[in-house]
């Protein structure tokens, strides 16, 4: 996320499709991951129309930046949740 926007493409974590072959086929994973993004990017638009704003968090630059600035620490962590999760259920 950018301290002047964030894009639809933000939200997309490179965990989703490198987790999902352990839990659904392709196919599936196509199909639901592509449900998701696109409800996502409905929203996220909706969401701008209705605030007459051009991008989100536009009028809160501070939380923006610090949500920018958080993200990198977070895949990692969601990785970790997801590896033990796996072994937890073995």
């Amino acid at each position: 996320m950018r301290s002047e926007s964030v894009s639809s493409s933000d939200w997309n974590s490179p965990l989703a499709p490198r987790e999902s072959p352990h839990y659904c086929s392709p196919s599936v994973r196509e199909r639901v991951f592509g449900l998701i993004e696109d409800g996502h990017k409905r929203s996220v638009s909706m969401i701008l129309r209705v605030r007459e704003q051009s991008s989100l968090l536009a009028n809160q630059p501070v939380l923006a930046e610090s949500i920018r600035l958080r993200n990198p620490y977070v895949d990692p962590l969601n990785y970790i949740q997801i590896r033990f999760l796996r072994l937890w259920r073995r």
